[in-house]
């Protein structure tokens, strides 16, 4: 587990993990360096509102001391508002008055790991701060577990909506890239349930009969959409969150005046305006024939239903010229047998009868090219080429050799019917 964090003067890296202490009083933070100093990367901050400020200024630490009784800001205030910015922190706390309720509030309202009475020998408190660092690696090593899992868990779920509608697919797409704008003008790009949300909002289309993506995006649609989305997702371990804001996509409302450290609840309302925003502008701009403009300006015209930041936000992006979500143009043409995973689409590729396969913009997985090799060999594909971005210069050279996304010369893959 990799426990370094950079440092919080000069952008140096230290191979040592990150250990914060906070106390009111320079000679004891003066004697904490001289004790543990050259055991960890250790950053000192006397009192908790300079500490705060060190973390909203990207300070990071795999653990924190903090002293109870300091003046400005108790140290189990300190806690609840550093767990705020720093939440995988693993937090200590030392006090000269150890009564029962002072450890009680410090534990229940702090969450802290472990209660040390001062003056703390420092054997004692260098064993604390070790046992809190393998606290940290176990927390770290379930969140990677996780996080893969949820990445993995939504990367399935896109691929169902791409092999089920293209269309749907390429909507999704557009969303989540206007969400990620959306939420970086307002404050709350860095809030991972965000781009999940947004790429997984039309979810619940795939089970409802087939429709255009205009008729998908009606709201009357939309309100049956968002509620099989979230009861697909609310029993995925982490996803609860994601599943509410889904659920919650078709509310009217405002976002809060306030948009820092936003707990859970706000985070799900937060995330809930944003997406019934993009929904429905990406809705009102097919409606206009592709016009992300004409459908903003059809936003506005109710501009009560939606917040002034997202409008403002909105025209930005259309001013800006981003119209798309984030195709590159340089292309090349590739023969079908010859695609590889990760290259994306620039145009729609379509069957001799019309059926649309895949989406412009789209990126091609293994499981989407033995889907369109499937028609392929049943000839029933209109072009044997597809004109598509490849991300890399290796990838292109590849390309050039390969016969396929397995590498197999020649020899064409095995595929099932779609």
């Amino acid at each position: 587990m990799d426990r370094t964090a950079p440092a919080a003067e000069g952008g140096g890296v230290s191979d040592k993990p990150r250990v914060v202490m906070v106390d009111d009083e320079p000679n004891i933070l003066s004697a904490y360096r001289r004790s543990i100093g050259r055991k960890y990367d250790l950053q000192t901050y006397e009192g908790g509102p300079k500490a705060i400020e060190a973390f909203r200024a990207g300070v990071d630490a795999a653990v924190v001391v903090t002293d109870m009784r300091m003046p400005e800001m108790s140290g189990v205030e300190f806690v609840q508002a550093a767990r705020k910015i720093r939440p995988d922190s693993v937090y200590v706390m030392l006090t000269g008055n150890a009564d029962q309720q002072t450890a009680i509030d410090a534990i229940n309202q702090g969450r802290v790991f472990r209660f040390l009475n001062k003056p703390c020998p420092p054997e004692e408190l260098d064993q604390t701060i070790r046992s809190a660092l393998r606290q940290y690696e176990l927390i770290h090593a379930e969140k990677t577990l996780l996080r893969e899992t949820l990445m993995g868990s939504v990367k399935l779920f896109a691929e169902i909506m791409t092999l089920s509608d293209p269309d749907l697919a390429e909507a999704s797409k557009q969303i989540r890239a206007d969400v990620r704008r959306l939420g970086e003008a307002v404050g709350v790009s860095s809030h991972w349930q965000l781009p999940l949300a947004a790429s997984l909002a039309l979810l619940g289309a795939v089970a409802q009969p087939p429709a255009s993506i205009a008729t998908r995006l009606e709201d009357k649609n939309l309100d049956l959409t968002a509620d099989i989305g979230s009861r697909l997702l609310k029993h995925i371990p982490r996803l609860q969150s994601v599943a509410a804001i889904i659920a919650a996509q078709r509310e009217r409302g405002y976002l809060p005046e306030k948009i820092a450290d936003l707990e859970e609840p706000d985070m799900v309302l937060v995330g809930a305006r944003l997406l019934r925003f993009a929904v429905d502008w990406r809705r009102e701009t097919i409606n206009w024939g592709n016009d992300r403009a004409k459908g903003l300006e059809r936003l506005e015209s109710d501009a009560s239903d939606y917040d002034k930041r997202l409008l403002e936000a909105a025209k930005e992006i259309v001013e800006s010229g981003v119209c798309r979500a984030d195709i590159p143009t340089e292309a090349i043409s590739v023969p079908i047998k010859r695609l590889h995973a990760g290259d994306i689409m620039c145009e729609p590729l379509t069957t001799r009868n019309g059926l649309t396969l895949v989406q412009s913009g789209e990126e091609l997985t293994p499981l989407i090219i033995e889907r369109i090799r499937a028609f392929e060999k049943a000839e029933l594909m209109a072009e044997g080429s597809v004109n598509v971005i490849r991300p890399t210069a290796e990838d292109g050279e590849k390309a050039e050799g390969d016969a396929n996304a397995e590498g197999k010369p020649e020899a064409e893959p095995e595929t099932r019917a779609a």
